[in-house]
């Protein structure tokens, strides 16, 4: 009997001397899916380590059943929980808690309608899993309150306690000091004043609301439509709010409601300021910019017909058809679905685009985002220049008979100046004899290339060659002349 007491009261003596020893468990705490007061896209998520060790988290991964969002843990800005800590995942930036530091940032959207997000550990072991899959068991899309865990396991909605204790625990500290709560009621209305770090948490300042819209996306050169909107103090529509627009490209605009294209493709992050008075706010989106994949690939008298090359739906409200002085504008909710052809029927555009004609497929702003042609390219004509291969001019031959410009007269001595201007008479002549019978061979056809000289590009050269031709024939003229009326006077001084 008395090892039977010892026996029983041994496990209670040994837990009473020396603390429990647990292994650090890590779990998801708390899931602010709707997003924040001041963007739909401020998501975060908690984890919490109730065991008294630290957890590297190198090589984990949280990540939803559908694949987004998907976070690993390697590449996070602290892969330490402390023992007894938090752990705060925040989307997009580290802006999106302003007033706590983020441990990890990821990239994708919790789905309103439930996720399913499962915890692993580096070795691919499940570690925790959060079954939402029929919708989130908690948390208010409207007041933005979280979705927080509780001591239990179960999931109540609360305001938000990123990297402190969640509502639950809250009650239960108040309760344990004595705070003089003395109904559940009671202690509702103290929530979140202490949190368990009996750290004070200041009161929510007066604010206003701003939102940009959701994410989306977008094709080079067509316009983007960006509508803002505010809410007041009290969640009331605010009115006279200034509205101003970055576009992420280095331009901005002003306005509610504004239009933007883009130039070139990519990832734009979109951030819209709304002030009014002593308040201002702000929100952001991304806008995916990809290449204009949109033409026309037929036109005739009975249709037009577009090709959507790209994987998006694009929307083509305002945009244009123009063929000659005839246009058709696209109604409000046109699209044109990915990867297939549109074709717009010339009873309905009134277009009937004819042989030999041009359509323009023109964005709402009126520039030209494609222009088809029937027109039928023209013959190639072939242009003899410089570079052509032509046979060259055979060099004529000069007579073998011999030819003297000199005519000897009893008495009379020739100088060497007459004998010289006779030479080179004869050899003029010879050659304007050899250029004649070269363009005679080669055809009227191709004269131009015969005595062209130079470059075709340079038009001065052609009035240059013909002077000096005219110059060289009236050379020769003069030159016969001289000789042929020299002798008849050389006579006369003779008698």
């Amino acid at each position: 009997m008395k090892n039977k007491i010892i026996s029983c009261c041994f496990p209670a003596l040994f837990l009473a001397i020396f603390p429990a020893v647990t292994m650090a468990a890590v779990f998801i705490n708390e899931a602010a899916w709707m997003g924040g007061e001041t963007s739909a896209n401020d998501e975060w998520i908690e984890l919490r380590n109730d065991g008294q060790e630290s957890v590297d988290l190198a090589g984990w991964t949280l990540a939803a059943e559908d694949g987004t969002p998907d976070m690993n843990f390697s590449g996070a800005l602290n892969k330490i929980i402390p023992a007894d800590g938090y752990y705060l995942l925040e989307r997009t930036d580290d802006g999106t808690v302003p007033e706590v530091a983020a441990d990890l940032i990821f990239t994708g959207a919790l789905g309103n309608n439930g996720e399913v997000l499962i915890l692993k550990d580096k070795n691919g072991v499940e570690i925790d899993r959060l079954n939402a899959s029929s919708g989130w068991p908690a948390g208010d899309n409207a007041s933005k309150q979280t979705m927080q865990r509780t001591s239990s396991g179960a999931w109540v909605t609360a305001e938000g306690t990123p990297k402190a204790s969640n509502y639950s625990s809250n009650q239960a500290s108040l309760s344990s000091q004595g705070s003089g709560a003395s109904s559940e009621g009671e202690q509702g209305q103290l929530k979140g004043s202490i949190s368990g770090d009996s750290s004070v948490k200041w009161p929510e300042e007066e604010r206003i609301y701003a939102s940009a819209g959701e994410d989306r996306a977008a094709i080079v050169g067509a316009d983007v439509t960006f509508s803002g909107k505010s809410l007041g103090l009290k969640k009331e529509p605010l009115e006279n709010a200034r509205y101003l627009w970055n576009f992420g490209d280095g331009s901005f605009a002003e306005g509610k409601s504004v239009r933007h294209f883009y130039k070139y493709p990519g990832n734009y992050i979109v951030a819209l300021d709304v002030s009014s008075g002593q308040y201002s706010v702000s929100d952001r989106l991304t806008v995916k910019v990809a290449p204009n994949e949109l033409g026309i690939i037929e036109a005739n008298e009975q249709f037009v017909k577009l090709e959507n090359k790209s994987s998006l739906t694009i929307d083509i409200s305002g945009w244009f058809l123009k063929s000659g002085n005839k246009v058709f504008k696209f109604p409000n909710s046109s699209f044109a679905a990915p990867k297939s052809e549109l074709m717009i029927s010339s009873g309905v555009s009134h277009l009937k685009v004819a042989e030999e004609a041009a359509v323009e497929f023109l964005y709402p702003n009126g520039s030209a985002a494609f222009v088809f042609s029937n027109v039928k390219p023209a013959r190639e004509t072939l242009i003899i220049n410089r570079s052509s291969s032509i046979a060259p001019v055979k060099k004529v031959a000069e007579p073998s008979r011999k030819t003297d410009a000199t005519i000897p007269s009893p008495g009379i001595s020739v100088s060497p100046v007459s004998k010289d201007l006779g030479k080179i008479v004869t050899e003029k002549m010879n050659q304007f004899s050899s250029l004649s019978e070269s363009i005679a061979a080669t055809g009227t056809e191709d004269l131009a290339s015969v005595i062209t000289i130079g470059d075709d590009s340079q038009p001065k050269g052609g009035y240059l060659k013909w002077l000096i031709l005219a110059l060289v024939i009236g050379f020769f003229a003069a030159s016969g002349l001289i000789l042929t009326r020299r002798p008849a006077c050389v006579q006369r001084q003779d008698r």
